[in-house]
């Protein structure tokens, strides 16, 4: 295949490209190397000067894609630093609810603490209750007991 031109030995035309060029038998056909903008020729200053507009197109594109690029990054930067600070909150805001529960906790601790200590007071009275009781008790079956005795002997 030459380049730029067509087809040895048939009609079609191919370009540089590799796309199929219609119309043209040869190089010097209609449709050829006639200096028109189908990149199959014209001068050196027309595709030099295509080609620095592709560039300038590539280059402004390339701003504007780094551009949007950097946006982008912003707001997630921005999106990062809401959600550090709403996990910030967060965890202030359940240390002061599980320092809120302890002192509840050790508020009801404290509680519980003083209802031992006034149950323990009430079982103590009941067992000095209990022990005057029986030692009454027991003192008054002795004294009957001797009593007893002492009507028997009589």
């Amino acid at each position: 295949m030459k380049e730029g031109g067509a087809k040895e030995g048939g009609s079609d035309r191919w370009s540089t490209s590799g796309k199929k060029v219609s119309g043209g038998d040869s190089i010097h056909g209609t449709n050829s190397n006639n200096g028109s903008n189908n990149n199959n020729g014209g001068s050196e200053q027309e595709n030099q000067m295509t080609v620095e507009q592709l560039q300038k197109i590539m280059t402004f594109q390339m701003e504007v894609i780094r551009g949007e690029l950097n946006w982008q990054l912003q707001q997630m930067f921005a999106v990062q630093r809401d959600v550090l600070h709403a996990l910030q909150q967060l965890r202030l805001d359940l240390s002061q609810q599980v320092l809120q529960v302890k002192g509840d906790v050790l508020g009801q601790g404290q509680s519980l603490r003083q209802s031992l200590t006034d149950m323990q007071a009430v079982v103590s009275t009941l067992n000095n209750n209990v022990n005057n009781v029986t030692s009454n008790a027991v003192a008054a079956a002795t004294a009957a007991a001797s009593n007893l005795n002492n009507n028997m002997e009589m």
